[in-house]
C-alpha cells in the first residue's frame, strides 16, 4: 500500500514538472532557426580574412616577398594554409548541425590538410637546399613566432566557440579542433607572409608544432563548451 502511495505521488509530481516544462516552452515562443552552415561559413570567413588582412598590415610583409613567390614550395605551403583555414572553418560549422552529418566525408579534410603542411615540411628539412634570401640580415625567432601566432588566433577562436555554441555540435571534441585550426591556419599564414626566415626546423618547431598543440587544446574545450 505504501508503495502504491508513494507511485501515485511521484507521477503526480512528474506530471506537473511536465506541465510546467511545456508551459514554459510555449510561452518562449519559436527559436528562429538557423541558417545553413555554409551561409554562416561564406560570413565567418570573409570576418577572419579581413582579421588576418588588418594583422597583415599591422606586421608588414618579409622583404624578399616577390623572390620567394618564385619558389613553388613556399606558394604550396602558403596555398595549403589557406586551404586549412577555409576547410576547418567549413568543417566546425558543418558539426554544429546534426541533419548535416550526411556530409561527414568532407570532416576530414582539414586534418588530411595538415598531414599533407607536415609532409611537405618534412620532405624539405630532408631534400631541398634552402633557398636564397637576397643579401638582407636574418634575424632568427624562436618562441616569439609561437607567442604571435597565439595572439592572432585567440580572438578568432573564441568568437568561432561562441557561434558554435549556438548549434548542437555531433563531435564537440572535432569541433574545437576544427575552430582552432581555422583561426590558427590563418596566424600562420599571416607569418610566412610577414616573416623573413626558411629555416625548416624553425617552421615545424615555432609553427606548426604549436599549432598541432593549439587544436588539441581546441579539442579538449570543444568537449566542454560544444555537448548539447
Amino acid at each position: 500500500m505504501l508503495r502504491d502511495v508513494r507511485l501515485r505521488n511521484y507521477e503526480r509530481h512528474y506530471a506537473m514538472e511536465t506541465t510546467d516544462l511545456i508551459s514554459q516552452l510555449s510561452q518562449n515562443g519559436p527559436r528562429r532557426p538557423l541558417k545553413s552552415p555554409f551561409y554562416y561559413a561564406s560570413i565567418i570567413c570573409v570576418c577572419l580574412f579581413s582579421f588576418g588582412l588588418v594583422a597583415q598590415c599591422y606586421l608588414g610583409l618579409r622583404d624578399d616577398l616577390a623572390l620567394q613567390l618564385t619558389n613553388p614550395l613556399y606558394i604550396l605551403e602558403c596555398g595549403l594554409l589557406l586551404a586549412l583555414s577555409i576547410s576547418s572553418v567549413f568543417a566546425a560549422l558543418i558539426s554544429m548541425y546534426p541533419d548535416y552529418y550526411r556530409h561527414r566525408s568532407l570532416l576530414p579534410i582539414p586534418f588530411l590538410l595538415f598531414v599533407a603542411i607536415a609532409g611537405l615540411m618534412a620532405w624539405q628539412w630532408v631534400t631541398v637546399p634552402l633557398p636564397s634570401m637576397g643579401d638582407i640580415t636574418f634575424s632568427p625567432h624562436t618562441y616569439e613566432c609561437t607567442i604571435c601566432i597565439a595572439i592572432m588566433a585567440v580572438p578568432s577562436s573564441l568568437a568561432l566557440f561562441w557561434f558554435m555554441q549556438r548549434g548542437a555540435s555531433i563531435t564537440p571534441s572535432r569541433a574545437g579542433a576544427y575552430a582552432t585550426l581555422a583561426a590558427t591556419g590563418m596566424a600562420c599564414l599571416v607569418m610566412r607572409l610577414e616573416e623573413y626566415a626558411n629555416s625548416i626546423p624553425h617552421f615545424v618547431t615555432w609553427h606548426y608544432l604549436p599549432t598541432l598543440i593549439f587544436a588539441a587544446f581546441g579539442a579538449l574545450i570543444g568537449n566542454k563548451l560544444l555537448k548539447w
